[in-house]
């Protein structure tokens, strides 16, 4: 049992495990930059704009958050949603974009679906033509299943005005040219230096202008994520140290107001670089602590299913042993209960049937209850002449011991009373005890056993009328007219050491002369029905109710009387076990 507990007990971590990292990956992750787009009437340059408003909304419940100094922004979303996503800052116009994760493909053992690099270009707002729309609807960014990556589906008015957009990204690019070309004029000594691969670098990461169609690119895996991000980190590191000699060099030999323009144009964009490098340094150290726990949890994973195994495999061999077990226990049970069922019919082919006991003595009946298949009970009737011997006797014990007991009493008594055609109650008792000491050797080596019986023994004479009884421990019943006398019987039992010490094993009874009168009944029994444990408060039928029950008996046919006491005794015992067997004998006149 405790090998199932710890089964269930690691299967329900490993569910409850999975299934935190399951939900822990349901999200989508979008991050970008947003830049502004203006013209200080020489040249238009894209700068980075902070403290944007970044709105997402879903079921008409916005939240926002803010773009940082780099003008980087970060959210998080659910799947399977539709979103509306507005961009937006003072004297700028605004740009409004429908995110629809639906479909995005669910990646196990993931942070989530990240989608970067989903930049914006405001416009500001004063310095374009009319004719271009301050708020401006871009379309919908949505999963193609059949491309198996993003891709932005722009609306109509988007699709008119691309014209205005790259017109804009041309000036952009036309003033980033410009300062490659001086910076590469002013570094005759640095040839072998490559700053323009840095001022792209920043152009090509930092500058984004969404096209007509854009695709993102899929989601790959955590370790090739940050291996390759550690290269390029270490790459962009060099280039902006090597942008930095640029301009090092660029401010020693400025010498116009054009030259400080250029200057404080690269030192934007280098400014801009680093921001960038810092948090893409952020962005790897949490995916190094990510890519840390998961190999943890793969670990866990690994170590859970090992455990899992051999506990299994404990269970497993436990169990074929258990069974092995219990097979040879129940073919033994099997055996024990064959012979007990044989030993069953031995016992019954010797107790004689109800109806051939009425064919002896027509007033006779019995309840018969053995507790087990056999029975330490039992029933003895016999005729001898012109009279007639019936004894209910309780043998030391039940079940089988019981039942070898009986089979010694049973043909001691025929012995004493059918060949040697004895039938003084006392005398019959006497040699029965006597018989039962040779039987089982009580009365050699100093043996202590006290196996033998009690039993109640009464000779009936019709002739005259009359009923002789002898008792060993158990007692008769008399009742005439509702009127009961209990006839007592000797205190000892037949078999074992008397009670008197200096008596040995000697014992003698006596024997009690009864008139029968026309509406008597006796009743000869075992203790099994007063000893058993029922009612409300679980306690001892006992001999004073015993006695009640058998004045109501009395006055009922036999077959009734039967029915009475065997309803009652099922009530009585309820749901207890049955604790003895149960015998008793009534003889009705």
């Amino acid at each position: 049992m405790r090998f199932v507990r710890i089964i269930l007990s690691l299967l329900c971590l490993f569910y409850f495990t999975l299934r935190s990292h399951e939900v822990y990956s349901q999200k989508v992750y979008v991050s970008g930059q947003v830049k502004g787009l203006t013209n200080d009437h020489r040249k238009t340059k894209p700068v980075i704009l902070s403290n944007v408003n970044v709105t997402v909304a879903l079921d008409n419940k916005p939240f926002t958050v803010k773009t940082n100094l780099a003008g980087i922004y970060a959210l998080e979303l659910e799947r399977d949603k539709h979103y509306l996503m507005t961009v937006s800052r003072e004297d700028y116009n605004h740009k409004s974009l429908y995110i629809n994760t639906k479909n995005i493909p669910l990646r196990q053992g993931e942070k989530g679906t990240v989608i970067n690099d989903l930049d914006f270009i405001l416009l500001k707002a004063d310095s374009f033509p009319d004719d271009i729309s301050l708020k401006e609807d871009m379309g919908q960014l949505v999963f193609s299943e059949k491309n198996g990556n993003l891709q932005l589906i722009p609306n109509e008015d988007f699709r008119k005005n691309m014209h205005s957009r790259d017109f804009s990204l041309k000036l952009v690019k036309r003033n980033i040219a410009s300062v490659e070309h001086e910076v590469e004029n002013n570094l005759e000594s640095d040839e072998s230096e490559s700053p323009a691969l840095s001022l792209n670098k920043v152009k090509k990461d930092s500058v984004s202008l969404p096209g007509p169609d854009p695709e993102i690119k899929p989601i790959i895996s955590y370790q090739e994520r940050v291996t390759r991000s550690e290269g390029a980190l270490k790459s962009r590191r060099a280039e902006i140290d090597s942008a930095k000699v640029v301009l090092e060099n660029l401010k020693k030999n400025a010498q116009n107001s054009e030259d400080s323009l250029r200057i404080r144009n690269l030192e934007a964009l280098i400014l801009a670089a680093e921001i960038d490098l810092q948090s893409a340094e952020e962005v790897i150290s949490f995916q190094k602590k990510e890519l840390s726990l998961q190999s943890r949890l793969i670990t866990f994973y690994v170590i859970c299913m090992i455990l899992l195994v051999l506990v299994i495999g404990v269970v497993f061999y436990f169990y074929r042993d258990k069974a092995k077990t219990n097979l040879l226990l129940a073919e033994k049970n099997r055996t024990i209960t064959e012979g007990i069922n044989y030993a069953n019919r031995i016992q019954g082919s010797i107790l004689k049937s109800e109806e051939e006991l009425r064919s002896i003595l027509p007033e006779l009946f019995l309840m018969f209850r053995p507790r087990d298949i056999v029975s330490g009970d039992f029933y003895w009737v016999s005729r001898v002449n012109e009279k007639i011997v019936a004894s209910a006797i309780d043998c030391t014990g039940h079940g089988v011991p019981g039942a070898f007991i009986s089979m010694i009493g049973n043909t001691l008594l025929n012995e004493i009373v059918n060949n040697k055609k004895t039938t003084d109650p006392s005398i019959i008792l006497e040699e029965l005890h006597k018989g039962v000491l040779a039987a089982l050797q009580q009365d050699v080596g100093g043996k202590q056993a006290q196996d033998g019986m009690d039993m109640a023994l009464v000779v009936i004479d019709r002739k005259n009328k009359s009923l002789e009884f002898a008792g060993a421990k158990n007692h008769m019943i008399k009742i005439t007219n509702g009127k009961l006398e209990l006839i007592r019987a000797d205190i000892h039992s037949i078999g074992g050491r008397a009670l008197r010490k200096k008596d040995g094993y000697s014992k003698s009874f006596k024997t009690t002369r009864v008139l029968i009168e026309n509406g008597s009944t006796f009743y000869l029994f075992s203790d099994g029905y007063m000893d058993q444990f029922g009612g409300a408060m679980s306690e001892k039928f006992n001999l004073p109710q015993f006695k009640d029950l058998l004045i109501k008996c009395s006055t009922k046919e036999p077959e009734e009387q039967k029915r009475l006491l065997n309803s009652t005794f099922e009530t009585w015992k309820g749901k207890n076990d049955q604790l003895d067997d149960v015998l008793i004998m009534g003889l009705k006149f």
